[in-house]
């Protein structure tokens, strides 16, 4: 529908409105003296039907309807079969059938809810919050379905997030001094190595350069002179070579254990922290996100 106002020069006002057949009706006439104005209200255009004839247009719009009848049918037996596995407590095939369902009506709320029912063992298991690609699609959920979901288990797992902070504020303070002594002595460790790479990798590439200058001067005097320092230049070439190579081994165990020490999981307490944190960056997805919608 197409609606029109028209500010005359005489300060007539003439409103007109376009009826679906494409007649023009005047509607009202009215003195006005503001300037002109035109307002349109356009139907939601369906770019699928434009330039179709009439008959074209029915028949795309009767095999629309069909299609959605189709998927109905075909949601509602995914349902059928998903609840029956539910009652059975075959959550795992039932999870299954539940999202078929949801790629047919993604605004189902009984299968978005039924989803988790399904991961969490009918709300026994919290499990399925802590992997992070879960907690990720539940704090992406519509808001009905969330409450719906932590109406069941928020009070667990607020009970779980206290407890992992209290442990986490426990643990981290010890397990960072440590790493910090740690790392002191690690990079001690390496810089001592790191020097004496240096120091043996420097001297080698000088004895092989006075070896290899020795053997240019052999055939251009006749002295023996640069026989002898051929040889005892690569002579100690050869020796700092070898104890470059130990050193840069040692080097090498050296920076692993520096690395190795910035990793959380590199200790027991570690480890543990790491998993704390973990946890409590799923719980901060589930029930964080859930808090800025309330």
């Amino acid at each position: 529908m197409e609606e029109r106002t028209l500010d005359k020069e005489n300060g007539r006002k003439i409103r007109l409105k376009k009826t679906a057949d494409g007649e023009i009706d005047a509607l009202e006439e009215t003195e006005n003296d503001d300037e002109a104005e035109i307002s349109l209200d356009f139907d939601e255009v369906d770019e699928d039907l434009a330039g179709l004839s009439p008959e074209e247009t029915e028949e795309v719009l009767k095999k629309r309807e069909k299609a959605r009848e189709a998927a109905r049918a075909e949601r509602d037996k995914l349902l059928e079969e998903a609840e029956q596995l539910l009652t059975a407590r075959d959550f795992l095939r039932a999870e299954s059938y539940f999202s078929q369902a949801l790629l047919y009506d993604p605004d189902h709320g009984r299968a978005r809810e039924a989803v988790w029912i399904c991961r969490t063992e009918n709300y026994r298991s919290l499990d399925a919050f802590y992997d992070r690609k879960n907690a990720k699609e539940f704090s992406e959920l519509d808001g009905q379905t969330k409450k719906a979901v932590l109406s069941k288990v928020s009070g667990r797992l607020e009970a779980d997030k206290k407890e992992y902070q209290a442990e986490k504020s426990a643990l981290e303070g010890g397990f960072l001094s440590a790493q910090e002594a740690r790392r002191k002595a690690f990079r001690k460790n390496r810089n001592y190595y790191l020097l004496r790479f240096s120091l043996f990798f420097g001297a080698f590439v000088l004895f092989l350069t006075g070896a290899l200058v020795s053997v240019f001067f052999i055939t251009r005097t006749r002295s023996n002179l640069p026989i002898i320092l051929a040889i005892a230049f690569g002579a100690a070439a050869l020796l700092c070579l070898l104890v470059t190579v130990l050193f840069s081994r040692k080097l090498f165990e050296a920076q692993r254990f520096c690395s190795e020490n910035e990793k959380m999981s590199s200790t027991e307490d570690g480890a543990r922290l790491q998993f704390l944190q973990d946890r409590l960056a799923c719980l901060e997805l589930v029930l964080g996100t859930d808090g800025e919608e309330d």
